[in-house]
């Protein structure tokens, strides 16, 4: 009896150092993924987000929902930094994939998974709504006949307006811990945009005021559009 009592407690402790190993290479990727991410290294930092998801994609731990996050916003990042019209498509790529792993983030969160993922899940995502609203938009007027493509942006616009006024509830002093210059302030700013293509004025200044830092073509509000575009160089 008593070396069956030592056989398992032995056993126990061989459990608990493999999930603690196990979490260590949890870690191990999806910390050097977000290094590699900081460091503008997107095609190294995808390796180690896809490599913690082929690994320990069946374990529903916060790392696997992580690394889904940290994939949406590398390719978000890959699209934004791979200019030029012979990479249009790959951009497209990125951003299509983006749109996958923000989904996959979001729906496979947890209570146990911290919050903060939950929140820049839910950012990436209205990212990647205001860019396809953008898209949509762009081709319905190269394309007036195609009304499709004009109910394409609205719906796009639509769940971008839901998405952020969920994320200014729950987390509304909103930043994302791998790039310092991204904050609840360009929540608001996302939104100004939408309201400025869904033609509602003073909803977007609404939103330009509760940003604060603003450019001085904001602060007299006269001008929306010159507003939204000197947004670009402040």
């Amino acid at each position: 009896m008593r070396l069956f009592i030592i056989i398992v407690s032995l056993l126990s402790v061989s459990c608990d150092y493999f999930s603690e190993q196990e979490d260590i290479n949890y870690r191990f990727y999806i910390n050097s993924g977000w290094y590699e991410f900081e460091q503008g290294n997107y095609e190294e930092s995808k390796g180690f987000f896809s490599e913690a998801i082929d690994l320990f994609e069946n374990n529903n731990s916060e790392n696997v929902t992580e690394a889904h996050l940290g994939m949406g916003w590398s390719n978000v990042y890959h699209a934004n930094n791979s200019p030029g019209y012979s990479q249009y498509n790959l951009r497209e790529d990125y951003r299509i994939d983006a749109e996958a792993n923000f989904k996959n983030a979001v729906s496979e969160f947890t209570d146990d998974v911290a919050s903060s993922i939950y929140y820049d899940a839910l950012f990436g995502q209205i990212v990647i709504l205001s860019y396809f609203s953008i898209k949509a938009e762009v081709s319905y007027y190269n394309n007036p006949n195609d009304s499709t493509l004009l109910e394409e942006s609205i719906a796009y616009s639509d769940s971008l307006l839901t998405g952020s006024e969920e994320l200014l509830i729950i987390s509304p002093n909103y930043n994302f811990a791998h790039d310092e210059r991204i904050n609840v302030d360009n929540i608001y700013l996302l939104r100004a945009q939408t309201f400025v293509r869904t033609d509602e004025i003073e909803s977007a200044w609404s939103e330009i005021t509760n940003i604060i830092d603003l450019p001085p073509e904001c602060e007299e509000q006269v001008n929306i559009y010159e507003c939204l575009d000197a947004f670009n160089e402040w």
